[in-house]
């Protein structure tokens, strides 16, 4: 079987860089704007809904799926 056949098996280190570019996406949005938006995460990752953000004082929500991908390559 390939690399590209077996693309749906994460690592357990992948899982760890996943959740670590989720935290850096998140902490990066609440510093970016002062603290006006809020960021929540799941237990459980059913819906493809890693972050949840809310703008304080608002009702409104935004899903969003992180994607992230990692290098192992030196630059050229």
């Amino acid at each position: 079987m390939s690399d590209d056949e077996d693309y749906r098996e994460k690592s357990p280190a992948a899982a760890r860089m996943g959740k670590a570019a989720e935290c850096l996406v998140a902490a990066s949005a609440i510093l970016a704007t002062g603290g006006e938006l809020n960021v929540s995460t799941s237990l459980v990752d059913d819906e493809g809904v890693d972050l949840v953000f809310h703008r304080r004082g608002s009702s409104a929500t935004l899903a969003v799926q992180v994607k992230a991908r990692m290098s192992t390559g030196s630059p050229r």
